[in-house]
């Protein structure tokens, strides 16, 4: 098929009020698949503390978390592909690369300046 990976994957966000809730703006997503909260390990993506499914096409979401984000840290909202299940793994539910072979994913950090408008 000719469609373009890079535009049809992509998570549209902002920095998150610290708590146990992360808000996405808009995913969009060629294929159903997955978006995981992963916590910073040295600058990389690490533990996953949250996922959430999401059909094709453009959709806000709202991710409850397993732990909590904290004041100034570094997270990671990353895309996965779905293997069919509507089951998130780690281990069969693979990132989704855009058309360099970039992993698709938006760093964002958790922030009380980030005002009260976020907090749902």
């Amino acid at each position: 098929n000719s469609n373009s990976p890079s535009e049809l994957n992509r998570i549209v966000m902002s920095d998150q009020y610290p708590g146990n809730v992360v808000y996405l703006s808009s995913v969009q997503l060629a294929n159903p698949g997955w978006v995981a909260i992963h916590k910073d390990e040295g600058g990389k993506p690490g533990a996953v503390i949250g996922s959430m499914y999401f059909d094709k096409g453009i959709n806000p979401g709202k991710i409850t978390l397993t732990a909590s984000t904290v004041e100034s840290g570094i997270y990671y909202a990353m895309l996965h592909a779905d293997d069919d299940d509507k089951l998130f793994s780690e281990t069969k539910d693979l990132t989704v690369k855009d058309a360099r072979g970039n992993v698709i994913m938006k760093l964002f950090r958790a922030s009380s300046a980030v005002g009260a408008g976020i907090k749902g």
